[in-house]
């Protein structure tokens, strides 16, 4: 038994060292956010009945100060049919990334919190799976179905990091 505990502590031992050897990840910075959201709706199957928001949205939905928002993209559905959106923004300092990060996640909870389950009830499990995400200065949120939720979270850090 001591050498199977020994074996399997050695193996431990060397997957940790083969992991820290690896390169170190860069984070880009100099990805337009457009782009970044081309990459996110690949991901998107009913991208075509998304359509950009307007400041309104932001101001009174989100409850957002644009002025502290940096670049943004904010895609909602143009129907009722489906409640499909995502963000994405790049902060432009520590501050304002901050300040965009606890958006997200009030906004959210806010949706989580308001959600009528007689509204959609298919599309009630996007609404309490939806996530954020920070990769260096972008913040990236999505309202998603689960599989197209993990792709494109995915997409958007891979296009961020060397």
């Amino acid at each position: 038994m001591k050498k199977f505990y020994t074996s399997l502590l050695l193996l431990a031992i060397a997957l940790m060292t083969l992991a820290s050897c690896g390169g170190k990840t860069e984070i880009r910075d100099d990805v337009a956010v457009t782009a970044l959201a081309e990459e996110v709706e690949k991901h998107i199957a009913g991208k075509s009945n998304l359509s950009p928001a307007d400041d309104d949205y932001l101001m009174f939905g989100m409850d957002a100060d644009l002025d502290k928002l940096g670049d943004y993209i904010v895609k909602t559905p143009e129907s009722n049919s489906s409640i499909d959106e995502y963000g994405i923004f790049k902060a432009e300092n520590e501050e304002q990334l901050e300040y965009i990060k606890k958006l997200i996640d009030d906004y959210i909870a806010y949706r989580i919190e308001v959600w009528d389950p007689r509204y959609l009830e298919q599309e009630k499990p996007k609404v309490e799976g939806a996530k954020s995400k920070v990769v260096g200065n972008y913040v990236v949120y999505v309202m998603l179905s689960a599989s197209e939720r993990d792709a494109a979270l995915d997409a958007f850090e891979k296009l961020l990091t060397k």
